[in-house]
């Protein structure tokens, strides 16, 4: 599974994200709702940021179809991310 932004809006507390999200060899354009967090002093008192997106895509739509009656089709996605300014 990759992302791979190509456009970013907004600002402040919550941006809209687009980019090409590739799971199985399958690539989509999507775009979600980046919400940043607060940024803080490491240990070696460099600056860390990060922030987390959540959203649901339907696994038929990147083909997977082993046991859509048991396991379903829609699935929701969390995923977090943290970064060193430079």
């Amino acid at each position: 599974m990759t992302f791979k932004s190509t456009q970013v809006e907004g600002g402040g507390e919550v941006f809209k994200v687009t980019g090409d999200f590739t799971l199985l060899g399958v690539t989509k354009s999507i775009t979600v709702d980046f919400k940043r967090g607060k940024e803080g002093k490491g240990m070696e008192g460099e600056i860390r940021g990060g922030g987390e997106t959540r959203f649901t895509l339907k696994r038929s739509d990147y083909g997977m179809t082993f046991m859509p009656d048991m396991l379903g089709d829609e699935v929701s996605l969390l995923i977090s991310v943290e970064g060193i300014k430079q």
